[in-house]
């Protein structure tokens, strides 16, 4: 359409602001030192020109190694605080600034400087040193010195603040090397406001005037300022007097002292994960302020999304956002309390077997909007293992709301004695007592995120998650536990994958070669005890060469034998590990090994009964999708002596004392409650989920506590003699059954009794000789 044919006047002020642009932008070219028109072809972060349809499509087009032109535009604003000099001006002098303003351009002649700033910040993993840029105000301009390129930008007023804003351009080589460092790349900015560390190029500069762009006529400056660089910051979005949506992080005490040792004035840190998510635009503000700067923003923009289709299908990125926590408790510490004594609050986890993650902190509030992005690559995760993790127990999102500060000690030096508090602490009470501070844990909240829907085709879920106490931090060592149920504290999460995950047999035999299976019977069943220990003897008799040998040498070996620590990655060692708990009740095998070689004989060999009499079913839990990793059981020993307890768990259970704290170890307590959970369920996916398979830890300390280790001997006595008496108690059980001794010999008591009539009464014969010696005398 052409400009004569316009009539709304809507268009035509579009119009008008396009000219106003234009000129903007023609005048901004001569707002750069003439020192520097020699040196603008070397300029790595000169302003790039906007790219034409045919351009675009070059960007996008993959070279012969898979690299594309990715253009990123970063823009900071900052806002210093506004000193007034407007005072101390006399009456000539500002009508002589008032006509200063009127005319088409303004001229600052000899200006003063009136603060100097250096910025730093690392954009790329692989930059050798930070850009630096370094900021210089004076009053109606300021000068930009960055790399060989100066520039002149027009600051704008808001209240007691002066704005400055300013951006450059410069072109990413994408590739899948860069993506990955990118991943757990953090964009570090600090600010400084000294002289001193400025440049000596920005320190000691004296220009002599500036020549500033026209304003745009009918608009208030205030209300809207372009900068050279084409950033237009709107008052609504920058003013701090009005909220906006960009929710300020904290940091944390640590952060804060380190930040005021080095001097710096502010301080930001950005993450590329909501770009590699397929955002085109990162913006933040900054976390620190101190000193003359009062605000910040940055902001980045790029012409296309980071990750290509090719990437993005051969990657993989599964993006994990934290969105808000909501109703966090301010009972029994309310919120001024917590904001005091404890850090920001922050959430943290950990996904498969990549390092902790943790989210920015922010202020206490009972609802903070996190809106943290994480984004996980999963096509350079083990197939295997990634599906062990989906497969296995939810993922644990801790809410940290209530983490202690350190307290200072005291910095006043002292000899023990001086001090009047010294007659009444000891040394030592003292000294542990503050050991033992420091080793105290803080109570946390704890949201389950369950991800076993990926596996099924799911590839985007939008969940709220319940948040509870954590059950592994006691109450009464530490920080008040938060009341998160009685306020029914809430946690978004939404959760996204680029395609559905596949499963790949070939690869998850290999990074998971063990399988599971747990075998469930009544004490009495003898038939199935004798054959599943028979087919366990030989198999692990096969794996260590011992066939040949007598069947109680080969258990007696084994009984005392414990896997190696390189034995148990050996994929040629085809042996069964586990445990074997028996009580008055049942049997319970929890046995792990190869899954296509030892379990997978074990469970085409032990007849499953699942009908019939009670006495005589068998219950099995297996699934052969189901892998893993590692061995649980490689600490115990590979005879699998069973772990005979006195009384049947469901009774132990049922004691009160069992739950009372320090009575039971909480290793010991876990086991058994794990065990009751497994004779209760019906597939072996439902043990995986809920983590019931107790560690070696747990069960050596249940045998400990409520059972004796019974030997194979022992045992083969047990169900070949009496199947339906019950188990003797712990004292008889620890007592090995020997054979009697013959105490009846005949000859043995002939010669004693030989030896019994030949004995002489020595009281008699002391008598006789007594008399004698008496006669002779007389």
């Amino acid at each position: 359409m052409e400009r004569t044919e316009l009539t709304s006047p809507e268009i035509e002020r579009i119009d008008e602001d396009e000219k106003v642009l234009k000129e903007l932008s023609s005048n901004s070219t001569q707002l750069t030192d003439r020192e520097s028109d020699a040196d603008k072809s070397k300029d790595p972060y000169m302003e790039m020109p906007e790219s034409s349809p045919e351009d675009e499509q070059t960007i996008t087009t993959f070279s012969a190694d898979s690299s594309y032109i990715v253009t990123c535009r970063v823009s900071i604003a900052l806002a210093f605080l506004k000193t007034e000099h407007e005072g101390h001006l006399t009456n000539s002098e500002k009508r002589k600034k008032e006509t200063k303003k009127d005319a088409s351009s303004e001229v600052v002649e000899a200006p003063r400087a009136e603060g100097y700033y250096c910025i730093e910040y690392n954009m790329l993993p692989d930059d050798p040193e930070p850009t630096r840029v370094d900021l210089v105000m004076f009053g109606l301009a300021a000068k930009l010195y960055m790399a060989n390129e100066t520039k002149v930008l027009k600051p704008w007023r808001e209240g007691n603040k002066v704005w400055v804003s300013w951006s450059h351009t410069l072109e990413l080589n994408v590739t899948k090397e860069l993506l990955i460092k990118l991943a757990s790349h953090k964009i570090t900015g600090r600010v400084w406001d000294s002289k001193d560390k400025v440049s000596f190029k920005a320190r000691n500069d004296r220009p002599k005037a500036f020549k500033l762009p026209q304003e745009r006529t009918g608009d208030d400056p205030e209300q809207m300022a372009p900068s050279k660089s084409g950033l237009t910051i709107e008052k609504s979005q920058t003013s701090p007097t009005k909220k906006t949506l960009l929710q300020k992080p904290t940091q944390d005490s640590a952060e804060l002292t380190e930040v005021k040792q080095e001097k710096e004035a502010a301080s930001l840190e950005l993450s590329f994960a909501p770009l590699l998510a397929g955002s085109t635009m990162l913006s933040d503000c900054l976390g620190f302020c101190s000193g003359e700067v009062q605000e910040g923003f940055w902001n980045i923009t790029l012409d296309q999304p980071l990750l290509s289709e090719q990437l993005k299908a051969e990657l993989n990125p599964l993006v994990i956002t934290v969105l808000s926590a909501s109703s966090l408790p301010s009972s029994p510490v309310p919120f001024h309390v917590l904001k005091a004594k404890c850090h920001p609050v922050y959430c943290q986890y950990k996904f498969c077997n990549m390092p902790v993650y943790r989210t920015k902190g922010h202020d206490h509030n009972a609802n903070i909007f996190f809106k943290d992005v994480n984004v996980i690559f999963t096509g350079l995760l083990s197939p295997g293992k990634l599906r062990e993790f989906l497969n296995g127990p939810p993922m644990k999102i801790e809410v940290h709301d209530r983490d202690r500060k350190k307290e200072k000690p005291c910095s006043t030096p002292a000899i023990f004695g001086t001090d009047p508090k010294d007659a009444k602490d000891d040394l030592w009470v003292t000294r542990n007592a503050s050991k033992a501070d420091t080793e105290l844990h803080d109570p946390y909240g704890t949201a389950k995120l369950d991800l076993s829907e990926l596996l099924r085709g799911c590839k985007y879920l939008k969940l709220k998650l319940p948040i509870r106490n954590s059950s592994e931090v006691p109450s009464d060592i530490a920080t008040p536990v938060g009341h998160y149920l009685e306020a029914d504290t809430h946690l978004k999460v939404q959760v996204e994958i680029a395609h559905t995950l596949h499963h790949e047999d070939g690869n998850s035999d290999r990074d998971c070669p063990f399988g599971r299976v747990i075998y469930v019977f009544k004490y009495n069943n003898a038939p199935v005890l004798a054959k599943l220990t028979s087919e366990i003897l030989q198999i692990n008799a096969d794996a260590f060469q011992l066939k040949h040998y007598p069947e109680e040498t080969i258990q007696r070996l084994l009984s005392g034998h414990k896997i190696r620590a390189k034995d148990s990655e050996n994929k040629r060692l085809n042996v069964l590990t586990g445990f074997h708990v028996m009580d008055k009740a049942l049997h319970l095998f929890v046995l792990e090994g190869f899954k296509d070689q030892a379990v997978k004989r074990l469970w085409t060999t032990v007849p499953i009964k699942l009908d019939g009499d009670e006495e005589e079913q068998v219950s099995a839990l297996y699934n052969s999708d189901l892998s893993f990793s590692e061995r649980l059981y490689d600490m115990l020993d590979v005879g699998l002596s069973p772990i005979c307890l006195v009384k049947p768990i469901e009774t132990i259970l049922m004691e009160p004392l069992v739950f009372i704290r320090n009575t039971v170890p909480h290793a010991c307590l876990e086991a058994l409650k794990c065990i009751s959970h497994i004779c209760k369920a019906k597939k072996l996916q439902e043990v995986v989920h809920h983590d019931l398979f107790p560690s070696a830890d747990m069960m050596l300390s249940l045998s400990k506590e409520f059972g004796s280790d019974l030997g194979r001997g022992e045992l083969w006595l047990v169900t070949e003699t009496q199947l339906s008496q019950d188990i003797p108690d712990c004292h008889n059980i620890r007592k090995r059954t020997r054979t009697p001794l013959d105490n009846f010999n005949r000859e043995y008591f002939q010669r004693k009794w030989n030896e019994g009539n030949n004995v002489k009464d020595f009281i008699q014969v002391i008598n006789d000789s007594y008399g004698k010696q008496s006669g002779e005398i007389e």
